[in-house]
């Protein structure tokens, strides 16, 4: 939470945590906790030892959820798709053989399925849930947003 206090985004994007049949217990744990302090940075009761440092309160905007499948927005990621495989490819300690493989014509099949999706012609494009905070707690009007 003191990082979000000190660089002060508008929004924060992480893995969605509610995903059906997610058992990546790291994936389900970063996406709560940044939830979590998304929502609670603003709020001077959490953490007023950082008050007293003189790290201030910010209120984030918003949350995307990428991974998710209730997905609210789609964007066209053409530009930038060749180096998100790169990326992923550099990962060789998470994905390598087969897997890599398999990873990297999962992702490109489920973007190129999404461009369909997006208002604009495109190739490949990426689906994120983008919620207001007001969504986090106490809401169950969240799914439908």
């Amino acid at each position: 939470m003191g990082v979000i206090r000190k660089v002060r985004p508008d929004i924060i994007f992480t893995v969605d945590p509610w995903l059906y049949y997610e058992t990546h217990i790291d994936h389900v744990i970063t996406g709560k906790v940044a939830s979590f302090a998304a929502r609670s940075s603003g709020n001077f009761r959490f953490y007023p030892e950082q008050l007293e440092g003189g790290i201030e309160p910010h209120r984030v905007q918003a949350i995307g959820y990428y991974t998710t499948y209730h997905p609210n927005s789609f964007i066209n990621v053409d530009g930038f798709w060749v180096d998100k495989i790169k990326a992923i490819q550099a990962h060789n300690s998470q994905f390598s053989g087969e897997h890599l493989s398999f990873v990297t014509n999962y992702f490109t099949k489920k973007a190129m399925q999404i461009a369909d999706k997006t208002d604009e012609e495109c190739t490949y494009a990426e689906s994120f849930k983008i919620l207001p905070l007001v969504f986090l707690h106490s809401n169950v009007d969240a799914i439908d947003m």
